[in-house]
């Protein structure tokens, strides 16, 4: 993984703590309102673009077997979500009823975000809906790689009735289901990950020029990346919620990306431009490398913070709270990432169920 991108995947899971982070109780107003939308965008598009850099070469071999390649997925996912799960119900178990039982076991097998009423999709964790939709990406992937690298004309034709439906449905869907659909559904967000995809694609090209970029050229590059997505920032709040909430933050997400796995790669020194190389601060990395783990318990994080100063009765306000809370969040994530997670990965990567 190139350091800078692992930094900006720190760097967005705090635009999403942002976003989740309530100013206002018994209401909501968040810190950063468009940082939810744009996070997730950023996450999904690279994770398009990671799994391609890393496994598009591998899935096009005769000797590859989808079982093995989805349970190294899944090891990867689905035992740090059942612990935030269960935590959830710790935090919840006097308000459950027979009714949120159903809610649950979709969650629990991350099939949640398929169901477009919010009970489903928010149940639990209410942020693993985005791995459930990962683990249908990683699913289609192998297919995907396959259509667009043996078929590239029908992938085409394919590529284009498949953004061509995406904007219709973005335009006729009715307001009520807008959030399900369009911001958790995994065929709409589907989208995200074809353009991690095909920025690969792009990137493949490009580097393949033998080209060589100096430092200041990189600095440029990354600086323009950089700009066009404080400008969608700036932009967003005029911008159209069936527009808002994925679309619009396709090409700034993908210049970004684009742009520092780029200098990153033809830059003379392989260290990128200035900005590349503020994000290669070794802390700024180890952050992104427990970004997952920021990720899943973020929000877990802020309410237990709010309990706890409510049972030591400490009264802050939410502005003076914040530093405080995402220091704990941060210091937590670190620890669950070191002392939980690597372990748990490397502890069920000795499976071999489907080998």
């Amino acid at each position: 993984m190139i350091d800078s991108l692992q930094s900006l995947r720190g760097l967005f899971a705090v635009c999403i703590f942002l976003h989740h982070y309530n100013l206002r109780p018994g209401a909501w107003e968040a810190v950063f309102p468009a940082g939810g939308s744009m996070g997730v965008a950023f996450f999904l598009v690279l994770s398009g673009f990671v799994m391609s850099l890393g496994h598009s070469r591998k899935v096009l071999e005769p000797e590859f077997r989808l079982g093995p390649f989805m349970e190294r997925r899944f090891v990867r996912t689905w035992p740090l979500h059942i612990i935030a799960t269960l935590l959830f119900i710790a935090l919840n178990f006097h308000s459950f009823t027979t009714e949120s039982i159903l809610p649950l076991l979709t969650n629990v097998s991350l099939l949640q975000s398929w169901g477009v009423s919010v009970k489903y999709f928010f149940s639990g964790n209410s942020v693993s809906w985005c791995l459930s939709d990962m683990m249908f990406f990683y699913l289609m992937f192998p297919f995907l790689v396959r259509l667009f690298r043996r078929r590239p004309v029908g992938a085409g034709i394919a590529a284009a009735c498949y953004t061509a439906a995406y904007f219709t449905v973005c335009r006729i869907i009715p307001s009520r289901l807008m959030e399900g659909i369009i911001y958790i559904f995994p065929l709409m967000r589907l989208a995200d990950f074809m353009v991690g995809m095909a920025l690969y694609l792009l990137w493949e090209q490009l580097i393949n020029t033998k080209r060589s970029l100096g430092r200041t050229q990189c600095t440029l590059i990354e600086a323009f990346s950089v700009l066009l997505c404080v400008g969608a920032v700036l932009l967003w709040p005029f911008v159209s919620l069936r527009t808002g909430l994925a679309s619009w933050w396709w090409v700034p997400i993908a210049a970004i990306i684009t742009a520092f796995a780029l200098t990153a790669r033809l830059s003379a020194d392989k260290r990128g431009g200035f900005i590349s190389r503020l994000l290669q601060w070794k802390p700024l990395v180890i952050f992104g490398n427990a970004s997952f783990s920021f990720y899943v318990f973020h929000v877990l994080g802020i309410r237990i913070c709010n309990i706890l100063a409510d049972k030591v009765g400490l009264s802050l306000s939410p502005e003076a709270a914040l530093l405080p809370v995402f220091i704990i969040v941060t210091a937590a994530s670190l620890a669950i990432w070191k002392f939980i997670e690597m372990p748990l990965v490397r502890r069920f990567a000795d499976l071999r169920i489907f080998r």
